[in-house]
């Protein structure tokens, strides 16, 4: 497991090996998008540009859109929807650990 803080920054490599050997699986449908699971968003090369943790799952209300939290480079943690940041929303995945 990796033992890097979550306000660590990790290479895309890097994050592709947590992902295998950690056994996390790409959540799909959205509607299964848990509390805990993490988002990645990739930029259009394919490379993880972001990353945050989800803090409410996604609804009806939200337009299935979940809450996460996540630090937006030098400043601090944001709480916000996972489509309301800086970052390329376009292509963003969520991820869990499966056992």
């Amino acid at each position: 497991m990796d033992s890097s803080s979550r306000r660590a920054e990790i290479y895309t490599p890097e994050v592709n090996k947590i992902l295998h050997e950690d056994c996390y699986s790409e959540i799909r449908p959205l509607q299964d998008v848990k509390p805990g699971d993490v988002i990645l968003y990739y930029d259009s090369d394919g490379d993880i540009e972001h990353s945050g943790i989800v803090v409410a799952e996604p609804r009806a209300d939200t337009l299935l859109i979940p809450m996460v939290v996540s630090k937006w480079g030098a400043w601090r943690e944001v709480v916000h929807f996972a489509n309301d940041c800086p970052y390329t929303f376009a292509d963003a995945r969520y991820y869990r650990v499966v056992s």
